[in-house]
């Protein structure tokens, strides 16, 4: 009977060994990374330190996966913002991730939503950062999408936080008015994955934006239904839908899809809910939408990541509707007056 309880203070040990191993690992390369910055003189030697800090990142998010991917992700996304070196070298993350391991999965869906939750669960198709997505059949025959949280993700959660914390506070060390510019980063980093990971946030947000599309959009842009008796924070349960990636042009041309429309459609819908509505798509990358062809060259884009969204203030709101307003009639000086307003420009 006493091994037992060694044997779960053993694991509590190894969990918090491998913690600590992760943070120390983050921050000892988050420093090497300050060092060569602070040791930079000339433009050449600052693109090195690039460089290098962009394949540190990448490799730290390759080799940790979870929120550290996730963040390089971030990073990687942030064109016209960060260092060239940084956007390039990150874009990779984007790519599919490592899925979790098969058992652990099961016994979550078991933990969320009970045994026999579905008639099958099948292999994944699609892993990401933070959740895999496997096809799914319910008790009824209905087709499902099921998009799983790793189970491992929530134990690493908080030491990757805090070594990002640790990395940015030991920054300043390096160069401080650069710090401050990039202050921003981490805290919209951690907002944004609070969001992310609460599922039933995103299925509310999905039929949200769902019946908003709805009412100018109709079937040409649509959000698969959630099916709430199988969703929790960390599942959520959508209908299952086929299509190819919006950003495939060669599967547009193999089914007659004009590029140009599936374009149009998409800006469209995207600058609807953002102008009209204030709620703004925060992650529209290709993997996010599916185009279903419907037979002489008609379609149905489908809108399939819900998870990062932002709600725009009424004031901010109007602001950028003036702006491109102002943009397209080539009025500068209103163009200008709605630029400062949302913190664009310098009065």
């Amino acid at each position: 009977m006493a091994l037992a309880p060694a044997a779960y203070y053993r694991d509590d040990l190894d969990r918090t060994g491998r913690a600590a191993f992760r943070v120390g690992d983050v921050t000892f390369q988050g420093l090497r990374t300050i060092a060569e910055y602070k040791g930079a003189t000339t433009p050449e030697e600052v693109q090195a330190c690039h460089a290098r800090g962009a394949a540190r990142l990448r490799d730290l998010a390759a080799t940790y996966g979870g929120l550290l991917c996730k963040f390089g992700q971030h990073v990687g996304s942030l064109q016209y913002v960060a260092p060239d070196a940084y956007t390039r070298t990150l874009s990779a993350l984007r790519d599919s991730q490592p899925c979790s391991d098969d058992g652990a999965v099961r016994a979550l869906l078991d933990r969320e939503l009970g045994p026999g939750a579905f008639r099958d669960l099948r292999p994944p198709i699609a892993s990401a950062s933070i959740a895999e997505v496997r096809p799914a059949t319910l008790d009824d025959g209905t087709a499902v999408a099921v998009k799983v949280m790793h189970p491992a993700l929530e134990a690493s959660i908080a030491c990757d936080l805090y070594a990002l914390e640790v990395c940015f506070a030991l920054s300043r060390l390096a160069d401080p008015r650069i710090a401050d510019d990039w202050a921003w980063l981490l805290p919209e980093f951690r907002d944004g994955v609070e969001l992310e990971l609460d599922f039933v946030n995103e299925g509310a947000t999905a039929e949200r934006a769902g019946a908003l599309l709805a009412r100018r959009h109709g079937s040409r842009v649509r959000v698969p239904a959630v099916h709430w008796s199988h969703t929790t924070k960390r599942v959520l349960t959508m209908d299952y839908v086929e299509g190819h990636r919006v950003d495939d042009v060669d599967a547009h041309a193999r089914h007659g899809v004009d590029k140009r429309r599936v374009g149009d459609a998409l800006v469209s819908a995207l600058a609807d809910l953002a102008c009209e509505h204030g709620l703004v798509h925060a992650d529209p990358h290709g993997g996010n939408q599916l185009v279903e062809p419907r037979g002489r060259g008609d379609f149905t884009l489908w809108i399939l990541d819900h998870g990062l969204y932002r709600n725009l203030a009424p004031a901010t709101r109007r602001s950028l509707c003036g702006l491109w307003e102002s943009l397209a009639t080539r009025d500068f000086q209103s163009a200008t007056a709605h630029a400062v307003a949302l913190n664009f420009a310098d009065d």
